[in-house]
């Protein structure tokens, strides 16, 4: 997991995670219908949720997170 912050505010502005696809399939079916599916990643834009995004990586560019697998990444 990965958590920025905004440096002005102090405060966290996002929380990245990497999911295996039999862990993001369980959130898909949490979460529900996405609001878009296409090229730019998958996007929850429910308020209920914030804003979430979820892309599939082959690999893994954040030391955190290694393989393939979906980055989800929640902003606040």
């Amino acid at each position: 997991m990965v958590i920025k912050f905004d440096l002005e505010t102090g405060c966290a502005s996002s929380v990245h995670y990497g999911l295996t696809d039999k862990e993001f399939d369980k959130f898909l079916s949490k979460m529900g219908e996405p609001d878009y599916n296409d090229s730019d990643g998958i996007r929850w834009n429910s308020s209920k949720h914030g804003w979430i995004v979820a892309m599939y990586c082959n690999n893994f560019s954040e030391e955190v997170f290694h393989g393939s697998g979906y980055e989800i990444s929640y902003y606040y």
